[in-house]
């Protein structure tokens, strides 16, 4: 052992002694975290897993690796030192490991220099840190595989520039294969779903190559006739051994671990469940355009991950899914077919059209289209899965819901909510006439409602009598959120007052109650009020708490009507309803929200999304999955209660878009007001010309008013192009100094740090020896 340490130390000196080891380290950082950039979209990825970090490492250290490990033994041929080195009491293997662990160290060293660059990621970006161990994981494993095969290349020539070419060459040549399997393994690791045989591929080739470096040294060391033949058949045998080992590995080990920190790739039990149950096969069509995929890293990341998670979710429903995965051909007859179906596609700037998304059929013929898998809804990806399979297998267990919008309530902000719910349900207008609902009737859902008819006020009451579940989102607020005056004219107080509901105090700030189950979430509230309830029978769940009180809250017991009579009796309607219920024949559930503006904008969607595609929905806030979550347990589904909360880290915003926002947040104040006096001084001068566009241009030319807005137009487009300039600084800044300069720091401190301890070493000998 210690003949091996003062061998290693030796190399390790020897290879940190100039400057070329500095410059390899640096060269290193500035191509891993100059690709991440330049190759690697890092400024507009979303991933949680630095994929644009590591994905390219494979190439780089096929380059530079051959430079460390040329000179481990074409350097001792050359010089002549080789004979001394066999003629030592050691044997080879000690000789093969020292070389080998010191080209490793040094590697391990120079890759050491990324975890700045990490570091600095999770401060712009939410990371999946597991996720991050496995790809850094992948990398030392990969680092082995190459040091032990640029070793033993060295080993067989005398020529510094042969031994760097046949170890370029080899690690390169290996890494193109097809039948290698090299980048496939890799990528396991990159993608967090990583199984024995994996770990065993880089050993198992780790450990063939540094045998083949011992028999190099071997037969050099000893004259035997027909060496070179022996050792090319040997070497054949030998990798040949080890793709059978691996083959036979890979076979006996084809499980794999999803060390990602949700688990994404692993379906749900309720996935499970459901797959259990399954009576029809089903067949998951995924297509994607294939110049979109390769051509967008993050996108060719997401697809990665939604293939693993396909396979698993196959395999899970034990032959009755059939998941077919196509990279369609752009202007194909295919690509012509799969857009009429309905999935969602956007037309590059080369005329291309761009999509990603699936259809899944059934054999009676069912279909349901996932119009698009958006990255930012990964965590909803199983859930949109798991409903598109319902849809045509069991379409009778998605709950039917009707909603019921107040006709002053503006749908603006409402338009997301309401994709969302049509998505997961199957959703019916509640009308105004309508004076009883259906046994099929799952939930009836209120959308602020100050003015009920008198029909469906009877018909939510009896509803609400035979067990039915109502959930009530009010506002008792006036438009302008400055008094009371809502809580007056809102006939639902009349619900209320029944409910045992008592009304306090506004409210700005609230979080949703852990026992739904989910971690509590904080939510954006606008004057929302607080409540109590005091009713006794009923049981009270918090859903949205505050220190001073509920904001939401679900009720569930016994209730009592608010009506004594029919109040339609002697009318032609009496004929057609049920008999009067004074009070609840079956448990009844109501949910209370006290804010409206709870459900509005808590979704964002793409602005160009065309009809009403709720694939493009994905939460802005918390309130997205609160409102969602709310309706879910309502409906007395598991499918429905967890499967969308997947997995909660993503990052909704690249760190291009943050630097955005930072930059804009700075001026924001000015360009609202610029914003603002444009619009008003465009809509008077549209009113004076009488709404002609012609007098319109007339008046922007020669009046006083049109010279005032073309100078805010300016001022506008200035403050623009300030903006813009400013993020071109900060992106130049950013790149610059983690390109060039942290990695010139490291290397600068590493060289100080190396020059200190030869130092000190060579004062330790002077003073042992007394020199």
């Amino acid at each position: 052992m210690q003949q091996f340490t003062t061998l290693l130390l030796r190399e390790l000196r020897s290879g940190f002694r100039g400057l070329p080891a500095y410059f390899i380290i640096f060269t290193y950082l500035f191509a891993a975290i100059g690709a991440a950039f330049y190759f690697g979209s890092y400024l507009a990825m979303h991933d949680t897993a630095l994929y644009a970090v590591f994905y390219a490492q494979p190439i780089i250290l096929a380059v530079l690796i051959p430079v460390l490990t040329m000179r481990s033994w074409a350097e001792e041929y050359r010089s002549g030192t080789i004979e001394f080195l066999l003629t030592q009491p050691l044997s080879f293997t000690v000789l093969a490991m020292a070389k080998f662990c010191a080209a490793v160290l040094f590697c391990l060293l120079m890759t050491l220099g990324l975890l700045p660059f990490i570091c600095y990621s999770g401060g712009w970006l939410q990371l999946d840190w597991q996720n991050v161990a496995s790809s850094y994981g992948g990398l030392l494993l990969l680092i082995l595989f190459y040091c032990a095969a640029g070793c033993f290349i060295s080993s067989l020539s005398r020529s510094l520039i042969l031994a760097y070419l046949g170890g370029f060459f080899f690690t390169a040549l290996w890494l193109v294969l097809p039948y290698s399997g090299l980048y496939a393994v890799y990528n396991n690791f990159l993608f967090a779903e990583v199984g024995i045989s994996d770990i065993l591929y880089f050993i198992s080739l780790t450990a063939v190559f540094l045998f083949l470096n011992v028999i190099a040294l071997t037969l050099h060391s000893n004259a035997q006739k027909h060496k070179t033949a022996k050792f090319g058949l040997l070497t054949a045998l030998a990798l040949c051994g080890a793709g059978f080992f691996n083959l036979a590995a890979s076979n006996l080990f084809a499980s794999k671990a999803d060390l990602t920190s949700s688990s994404f790739y692993t379906p749900k039990a309720e996935t499970v469940n459901l797959l259990n149950n399954l009576e029809k096969q089903v067949i998951i069509d995924v297509y994607a355009a294939k110049d979109y995929i390769q051509s967008n890293p993050d996108y060719f990341h997401y697809m990665q991950q939604v293939q693993r998670f396909l396979q698993r979710y196959s395999k899970a429903a034990k032959g009755m899914v059939t998941v077919n995965i196509t990279y369609v051909e752009p202007f194909s007859e295919l690509e012509e077919k799969v857009l009429e179906k309905g999935l969602y596609f956007e037309t590059n700037a080369a005329g291309s059209r761009d999509y990603f998304g699936a259809i899944v059929r059934s054999q009676d013929g069912r279909e349901a289209v996932i119009k698009q898998f958006l990255l930012q809804r990964q965590p909803l990806v199983e859930k949109d899965i798991d409903i598109a399979v319902l849809k045509v297998t069991e379409p009778e267990r998605l709950k039917n819901i009707g909603v019921y919008v107040d006709n002053m309530q503006n749908l603006e902000g409402l338009q997301e909510i309401l994709l969302s719910w049509e998505n997961d349900y199957n959703v019916f207008n509640v009308s105004p006439s309508m004076y009883d609902f259906s046994s099929k009737v799952d939930i009836i859902v209120l959308i602020n409602p100050k003015a009920i008819s008198a029909a469906l006020r009877y018909a939510l009451d009896q509803f609400l009598m035979r067990g039915g579940k109502v959930a009530v989102f009010f506002d008792f607020y006036t438009a302008s959120q400055s008094d009371l005056t809502n809580s007056e004219d809102l006939q639902i107080t009349d619900f209320l007052t029944n409910w045992g509901v008592k009304l306090l105090n506004p409210a700005d700030d609230g979080k949703t109650d852990k026992l739904f189950g989910y971690n509590p979430m904080e939510l954006k509230l606008n004057k929302a009020l607080l409540f109590e309830i005091d009713n006794p029978a009923v049981e009270v769940k918090p859903f949205i708490v505050n220190e001073n009180g509920l904001i939401g809250a679900v009720m569930e017991g016994s209730f009592i009507s608010l009506y004594t009579q029919n109040p339609f009796s002697g009318s032609e309607l009496a004929a057609g309803m049920r008999p009067l219920l004074t009070r609840s024949a079956a448990s009844g559930t109501v949910a209370l929200v006290s804010d409206v503006d709870f459900l509005e904008e808590p979704f964002w969607v793409a602005e160009n999304s065309p009809d009403r595609n709720p694939y493009s929905v994905i939460e802005k806030s918390g309130n997205g999955l609160a409102a969602k979550s709310l309706i879910d347990y309502l409906a007395g589904n598991a499918v429905y209660e967890q499967l969308p909360l997947n997995n909660m880290i993503l990052n909704k915003d690249s760190i291009s878009q943050r630097l955005n926002k930072n930059i804009f947040s700075k001026d924001e104040v000015e360009y609202r007001v610029l914003q603002n006096k444009i619009k008003e001084q465009k809509r008077i001068l549209f009113e004076n010309s009488n709404e002609d566009m012609q007098i319109f241009e007339q008046l922007r030319q020669i009046g006083e008013s049109g010279r005032e807005l073309s100078k805010n137009e300016q001022q506008l487009q200035n403050l623009d192009y300030k903006m813009k300039q400013q993020y071109s600084y900060a992106v130049a800044k950013m790149m610059t100094m983690q390109i060039i300069v942290i990695p010139a720091l490291l290397v600068l401190l590493l060289s100080v740090l190396a020059k200190f301890l030869m130092h000190r070493r060579v004062k330790q000998i002077k003073e042992k020896y007394n020199v």
